[in-house]
């Protein structure tokens, strides 16, 4: 959709997901993070960073030991927050979409095994 400045853009309001309070903010989630199943062990540690000539959509990642295979094959290097939906990207071309589910935790929203992503205490 095509915007113009004598048309004023259109906005939806949605209901939030129950236990989400606020849209992600990619300065309010460095720190921190692991991957897990639901209800599941830790399958990788991760720290997110925002690296000083970055806007402030986006984040640097790190994945910390031990991290299962199939996490690591991802290659994961940075993040961004894109609408509501936090993207972790990795190399070559690899990705993980997840939307908030409460506090400091985020759900994987594709298709294929749950994974959590939840603040490290």
């Amino acid at each position: 959709m095509k915007t113009s400045f004598e048309t004023p853009p259109v906005h939806f309001m949605v209901p939030a997901k129950s236990g989400v309070d606020h849209a992600p903010f990619a300065p309010a989630l460095v720190g921190s993070w692991v991957l897990q199943r639901p209800g599941g062990p830790t399958l990788c540690p991760l720290v997110l960073n925002k690296d000083a000539q970055s806007d402030d959509t986006e984040l640097t990642v790190k994945t910390g030991s031990p991290c299962d295979g199939a996490v690591a094959r991802l290659k994961l290097d940075s993040a961004r927050v894109e609408d509501f939906t936090l993207m972790l990207y990795g190399k070559p071309e690899t990705s993980l979409s997840f939307e908030p589910s409460g506090s400091d935790r985020f759900t994987k929203t594709e298709t294929g095994k749950p994974l959590e992503m939840v603040r490290a205490h």
